[in-house]
C-alpha cells in the first residue's frame, strides 16, 4: 500500500509567517494561569512572594509591593512575603540602597481586621558626614476578634554620620495592645538606647527588650516583642551594626493561629570600601480563624 502526503497550504502558511516574525518562535510566550484553589508563586531576583488560597477566594498577587488574601477563613491558607536587598561597597556620596515591603490581611475572620506590616530601609551616602542608615518596621493587627483590640510594635534605628565624631546611633522599640478582649486594658514598653561619638576601636552599645502578654483572651495565646541592637567598633573594618526585631502572636481568638514578623538590619564596615548593608524582612500569617496549621 501507498500513501500520498498532500501539502497543507494553511500549515505552509503559518511557517512562513512564523519565520518573518522578527523572534520566530522565540517571541510567542505561553502564560499559564493557576486556579486560587492551587499554589499560586512569583519569583524575582529579590523577591519571591507566594499564596496559597485554597478556598476559591480572589487573591491578588503583586510581587514587589503588596500581596493581599481576601477573606481566608476556615482554610489553609498561607500568605507570605520575603524581600532581601543587599548592597555592596556604597562608597560614593550618591549611593542609595532602598527597600519596602507590605503585606497585608483583609478579613480573616469575616470582620473588618486588618493586618499589616511594612519595613523601608535606607542608606545615603554612608561615608560622607551626612551619611543616614535608617530602618522601620511596624506591624499592627486591628479587630483579630471582632473588637477594638490592635496589637502594633514599631522600631526604627539610624546612625548619622558613623565617621565623624558626632556620630549618634539610636534605637527605639514601642509594642502596645489595645482591649485585647473588649475591655479596656493596654499594655506598652518602650526603650531607647544612644551612643555619642562611637568613634574609639573599643566601644560596643548594646540593648534587648523583651515583652510577652499571656492568655489575653482566656486563651494561650501570647505577645512578644524583642529588639537588640549592637555597635562594634564602627571605625575599624570589623565594625558592625545589627538591629533585629521580631513580634509574634499566637492563638488570637482560641486558634493556633500565628502572626510573626521579623526584620534583620546589618552594616558591615561603612567606612571600607568592603561595606555591605543587608536588609530581610518575612512576614507571615498561618489560617487566623479555625485551622490546627502552624
Amino acid at each position: 500500500m501507498f500513501y500520498t502526503s498532500v501539502p497543507n497550504q494553511q500549515q505552509d502558511e503559518e511557517k512562513q509567517n512564523l519565520q518573518q516574525e522578527p523572534g520566530g518562535l522565540i517571541s510567542r510566550c505561553i502564560t499559564s494561569a493557576l486556579t486560587p484553589q492551587t499554589s499560586t508563586s512569583s519569583l524575582s531576583a529579590q523577591t519571591s512572594t507566594s499564596a496559597l488560597t485554597p478556598q476559591t477566594y480572589t487573591s491578588a498577587l503583586s510581587p514587589q509591593e503588596s500581596t493581599s488574601a481576601l477573606t481566608p477563613q476556615t482554610s489553609t491558607s498561607a500568605l507570605s512575603a520575603q524581600t532581601s536587598t543587599s548592597v555592596l561597597n556604597p562608597q560614593t556620596s550618591t549611593s542609595a540602597l532602598s527597600a519596602q515591603t507590605s503585606t497585608s490581611v483583609l478579613n480573616p475572620q469575616m470582620s473588618t481586621s486588618a493586618l499589616s506590616a511594612q519595613t523601608s530601609t535606607s542608606v545615603l551616602n554612608p561615608q560622607m558626614s551626612t551619611s543616614a542608615l535608617s530602618a522601620q518596621t511596624s506591624t499592627s493587627v486591628l479587630n483579630p476578634q471582632m473588637s477594638t483590640s490592635a496589637l502594633s510594635a514599631q522600631t526604627s534605628t539610624s546612625v548619622l554620620n558613623p565617621q565623624t565624631s558626632t556620630s549618634a546611633l539610636s534605637a527605639q522599640t514601642s509594642t502596645s495592645v489595645l482591649n485585647p478582649q473588649m475591655s479596656t486594658s493596654a499594655l506598652s514598653a518602650q526603650t531607647s538606647t544612644s551612643v555619642l561619638n562611637p568613634q574609639m576601636s573599643t566601644s560596643a552599645l548594646s540593648a534587648q527588650t523583651s515583652t510577652s502578654v499571656l492568655n489575653p483572651q482566656t486563651s494561650t495565646s501570647a505577645l512578644s516583642a524583642q529588639t537588640s541592637t549592637s555597635v562594634l567598633n564602627p571605625q575599624t573594618s570589623t565594625s558592625a551594626l545589627s538591629a533585629q526585631t521580631s513580634t509574634s502572636v499566637l492563638n488570637p481568638q482560641t486558634s493556633t493561629s500565628a502572626l510573626s514578623a521579623q526584620t534583620s538590619t546589618s552594616v558591615l564596615n561603612p567606612q571600607m570600601s568592603t561595606s555591605a548593608l543587608s536588609a530581610q524582612t518575612s512576614t507571615s500569617v498561618l489560617n487566623p480563624q479555625m485551622s490546627r496549621d502552624v
